[in-house]
Parts: structure tokens; C-alpha cells; sequence
């Protein structure tokens, strides 16, 4: 099985969000997961396991990327990330970057599944769509020339600092120069639609929407893709999560994206067991209650015992670090130490929220670190369980003394990771503010390649000797897939890529 990834180290949770949010449509399916066995289907349609129906097709109206498998097959980028060669041209040939100004050429004869050509107005019309929706993510383009200003309805889409010349070639002006530019022609959420229209039967991708029910969304193979190689069918098959295991063993599926950390000592030794790492800042957060309580942070980061929730989660590395490549930074970890943690006295009840999208594994570590708390410190912890819209709109108005927050990095850099916790940043739930820390986040933008990554250990060490965070480690998600198919990729950004799926020999 091919299967391009770098084995990092630990994960806790083996889980990410895939649903959108806002003004979507009508879900897809709308019927409640049924736990029947789906129909025999021929051996030729691959089929994956997803717990809910999606909330909506249209990849301008997602909030994530991350774990978003049906969208990825429909739809694509100018390029695609690959774990070892980073942006490899997909729809897109080349860019040519002189400062601020980027001429990027598409492909030649690229064309929709309807037919008709992919031109660079169709990227043009699209991003002026993000912005004016507005798309959740519609921030990520603010780096573009007059980008908040069409936003913010202040200036008409036309003046955004992207303009097609001919039908192949995309300039672009930036306001700003920063690493998060090169996301904009990567990221799934950014994906080029015909004149930037969504359409339910229009896509870019290597596979197109066939038919759906209650139980299932099918894709055939679209024929219009510029990879003329030979692919299977896919089903996505809605089954409840604990319903998935099972249905991999009868073998009603054959990839399960995610296997639930009670069974993984069941399969890890076999050979359809695959540890992926993923690229993540997860953490335990806390919340504005507790901002100007550094010694009550620091006591509950090092009061825990993270060797235990090692075990706990069958985990391959370590704990209490954050979930960067090694490649970005050094080695930064909260070592724990559980047995010589002092009780503590005055400390009212605090409440810890978390979203229930995690399923099993985020109950576990709650109730693992309310044991751990409880039992080392004597501090009491009321556990809070969200529906994830709940949990989120929470996070946005008043978090609570203390919560699990989930972070997918979009982009395969430092920068992307640590900005979360710069002083203006709408996502820094604690309100930390530190000069030097927002210094040192600055200079990852305009830093050389070799410079970063001791810029990227010099932030991460003012952010743990502040205790703003405890980090749940390298994340890894645990896969089922069978044997009989090859070439299907996971990246660290979990992306799923089907375009070379083929049975085995």
C-alpha cells in the first residue's frame, strides 16, 4: 500500500471536524443514519466511511479543509500539497513571484466535467464570491490588495489584486507578503468554481457527484480530469461511528478513516493498521477566568501524569508538546509530575467544555484530566459536553475556565500554527499578550527558510513558560484500509487524495 506520509510522533485524538458552518443549504441527506448493512455492491467501488451527511457540497462554504474527504475528490486547486515535495501543480503549471506581484498559468486544456474549459476567470469570479458570501474562512484572502475593503463592502469586487489575462494566466497583487499567500492556491476552501457559481453537477476534480440517499454518496469517475488514468468508483457510506468498525470487518467498507482508540490494540498489528500524522496544534485551553491566574495554569499543566494518557490513548510518542513537524522546531514539552503536585486550597469549581463531534476519545481525556485534577490537586471539574455549533458559538462569546480546542493548520507552516495566539488574533480565547511573542511571530513571516525554525522554538518557549496552552502532542489518526487497493494518499494536512486509486495486482 502506498501511503505518503511521515510518521511523527502522538496524537490524543483520533478524530477531526468536518462539518461546515453558517448559511449552507439543505444537508445532502437529511434522513437519520440508518444502522442497516448497505447494499452488496461489485468490488469495484471503493467505499469510505463518514459518520454524517455533509452539510453542503459548495467548498466556498466550508469552515475547514481538514478531514473534508468527499469535497477533495470533487474539487481541486490550482496546486496540492504533497508531504514531501510541499506544492506540486495540479490545475495549476507554474507562478512566477517578483515581490507583490505573482503570474500564475494554468494548465493547458484543462476543462470542467461539463465540458467546458477552466479559464483564469473562473478563479478570478471565485474569489470575489469567498469574499462577498462571505465564506467562513474569507479572512485568508485579506492578504490580497483591497480584499477587506470588498469584505467589508467598502470597494466592488472588481478592485480585489487578482485579474486574469487570456484564459491561462492569473496576476495577483498582495497588500501583505506573507507565507499564508501560497495557501490561497492550495487550500480546498479556495478551489476555483465555473465563473464562480456553484453548481451541483459542475466539478474540477477527479471524481463527480453520481446519486445519493440515506445511506450512501456515490461518485463516478470524471472523465473530463487532465489525469486520464483509469479509476474505480466511490461510495461514501454514512454509518454511525460505532457502527464503523464492524462494517470495515464485514467488509461493507473498505477505508475507515478513523478507528476509535478503545479497538486500535485489536488492529494496529495488522497489516490494514495505519498510523498517519497529521499536522494539528490541539490543546486544553483556558479560559479568560483564568488569565491573570498564572500559578493556578501552571499547577494544572503540571500536575498531570501525560505518561498515563499515553497509554490511555495507545499513543506512539510522547505528550505535552506541540503538534509541529520536527522539521519546523525543537523539541518544546510540559514534562508533568503528577507525584509531587500540592493540593490546592480556594479554588472554586471550574467548568471544562468540550465538543462531542470528538465522540468517545474527547469523553476519555476529559474525564481523564478531571481525574487527574481532582485526584493530584483536589480542584473540582464539572465536564460540559457540546454539540459542536453549541461548543463553537461558546468559544466565540465566553469560554469557559477551561476547554479542548482543536486546530487544523491549513498551511504546512510555524506561522500558520502560532498566529492563534498573537495578542489581536479573534481566536485568543485566553487574551494573551506579549510583545515578544507577537514580535517573534512577525519575523516567521519574512524569515529566511533556515531562520524559522529557531524563531518558531524561540515563540513556542514564550508560549509555554507562560502556560497560555497545554499542548495534547503530534497528532495521528488511525486508518483502516483494505489490502486489495492501492494508491489512494493521506497528507499531513489529511487531505485525502483518490486520483491514482486502483485495485492491486
Amino acid at each position: 500500500m502506498t501511503l505518503k506520509l511521515n510518521l511523527f510522533v502522538w496524537g490524543i485524538l483520533l478524530f477531526t471536524a468536518h462539518l461546515s458552518f453558517g448559511a449552507d443549504p439543505a444537508p445532502i441527506a437529511t434522513a437519520p443514519l440508518a444502522a442497516q448493512s448497505p447494499t452488496t455492491l461489485a468490488p469495484q467501488i471503493f467505499r469510505v466511511n463518514q459518520t454524517e451527511a455533509p452539510k453542503t457540497l459548495d467548498p466556498h462554504r466550508l469552515r475547514s479543509s481538514s478531514g473534508g474527504f468527499l469535497n477533495q475528490q470533487l474539487y481541486r486547486n490550482f496546486f496540492i500539497y504533497d508531504d514531501k515535495k510541499s506544492y506540486v501543480p495540479e490545475l495549476g503549471e507554474a507562478c512566477v513571484k517578483k515581490g507583490l506581484k505573482w503570474t500564475c498559468t494554468l494548465k493547458k486544456d484543462l476543462t470542467w466535467s461539463s465540458g467546458l474549459k477552466i479559464t483564469a476567470q473562473d478563479f478570478v469570479q471565485s474569489y470575489r464570491r469567498i469574499l462577498t458570501l462571505p465564506s467562513p474562512r474569507a479572512d485568508l484572502l485579506f492578504n490580497l490588495n483591497n480584499a477587506k475593503e470588498v469584505f467589508e463592502q467598502k470597494k466592488k469586487p472588481e478592485y480585489l489584486g487578482v485579474k486574469a489575462i487570456g484564459t491561462r494566466i492569473i496576476e495577483f497583487t498582495w497588500a501583505v507578503d506573507s507565507p499564508d499567500n501560497d495557501l490561497i492556491l492550495m487550500s480546498p476552501l479556495f478551489v476555483p468554481l465555473p465563473l464562480g457559481e456553484f453548481k451541483k453537477d459542475v466539478f474540477s476534480g477527479p471524481y463527480q457527484l453520481s446519486d445519493q440517499n440515506n445511506q450512501r454518496i456515490r461518485l463516478s469517475p470524471n472523465r473530463q480530469y487532465f489525469k486520464k488514468n483509469s479509476r474505480p468508483s466511490v461510495e461514501f457510506q454514512l454509518f454511525e461511528e460505532n457502527l464503523a468498525v464492524k462494517a470495515f470487518e464485514k467488509k461493507q467498507i473498505e477505508f475507515l478513516r478513523k478507528v476509535p482508540t478503545a479497538q486500535i490494540p485489536a488492529f494496529k498489528d495488522k497489516p490494514e493498521f495505519h498510523w498517519y500524522s497529521v499536522l494539528r496544534l490541539d490543546s486544553i485551553g483556558f479560559g479568560p477566568e483564568l488569565k491573570d491566574q498564572l500559578e493556578l495554569r501552571k499547577s494544572l499543566t503540571e500536575s498531570l501524569q501525560f505518561e498515563e494518557l499515553q497509554g490511555l490513548f495507545h499513543s506512539p510518542g510522547k505528550v505535552g508538546c506541540p503538534g509541529l513537524s520536527e522539521s519546523m522546531s525543537d523539541e518544546v514539552c510540559y514534562k508533568g509530575s503528577a507525584k509531587i503536585a500540592t493540593p490546592l486550597t480556594d479554588v472554586p469549581a471550574l467548568t471544562f467544555t468540550y465538543s462531542t463531534l470528538g465522540g468517545d476519545d474527547h469523553r476519555r481525556l476529559a474525564e481523564w484530566l478531571q481525574s487527574q485534577w481532582q485526584k493530584n490537586l483536589k480542584v473540582s471539574v464539572a465536564l460540559q459536553p457540546l454539540e459542536n455549533k453549541i461548543f463553537q458559538d461558546l468559544m466565540e462569546k465566553k469560554p469557559t475556565a477551561l476547554f479542548r480546542k482543536g486546530l487544523n493548520l491549513e498551511n504546512p507552516t510555524c506561522y500558520n500554527a502560532l498566529q492563534i495566539f498573537t495578542s489581536e488574533h479573534p481566536d485568543n480565547f485566553i487574551q494573551f499578550k506579549s510583545k515578544k511573542y507577537d514580535g517573534l511571530v512577525q519575523k516567521l513571516k519574512v524569515a529566511s527558510q533556515k531562520a524559522k525554525r529557531k524563531i518558531c522554538t524561540q515563540a513556542l518557549k514564550v508560549l509555554m513558560d507562560s502556560y497560555v496552552m497545554i499542548p495534547t502532542g503530534r497528532i495521528h489518526f488511525a486508518v483502516l484500509a483494505s489490502p486489495q487497493w492501492i494508491d489512494w494518499r493521506l497528507n499531513e494536512l489529511n487531505h485525502l487524495d483518490l486520483s491514482e486509486l486502483k485495485a492491486a495486482p
